[in-house]
């Protein structure tokens, strides 16, 4: 044991009841999580902030969120996030946040929420 806190991103799924089939889950990464664990999901929701700066008090819905189909989101951020060796389910460790130009070509591939 390292006595190491790690944040396991949210992972949730979503579907409507009068569409079987409809089902997709998403994981969420929040904003500033270096090290956190994202499991592998249809999509991910990238958090830009949830806090004004100035003030500190969360905004509801986040101000800024996209959600990017699994594959797209690794295409064009897969360099912030390295496999964990011998995890079942797979998960990825975040190494960095996405910058302006990343998430300016994040949320062109946003899928709604």
């Amino acid at each position: 044991m390292q006595n190491e806190d790690v944040v396991v991103a949210d992972f949730m799924v979503y579907g409507n009841k009068h569409d079987p089939g409809s089902e997709f889950s998403v994981a969420v990464l929040p904003p500033d999580t270096y090290g956190s664990l994202l499991p592998e999901a249809d999509r991910i929701a990238f958090v830009e902030d949830i806090a004004g700066r100035a003030s500190g008090i969360a905004t509801s819905p986040p101000a800024n969120m996209v959600h990017v189909a699994w594959t797209d989101a690794m295409a064009i951020a897969g360099h912030l996030f390295e496999p964990v060796a011998d995890l079942y389910p797979p998960r990825y460790r975040t190494v960095g946040r996405a910058d302006a130009g990343t998430w300016s070509t994040l949320k062109s591939r946003s899928v709604g929420r």
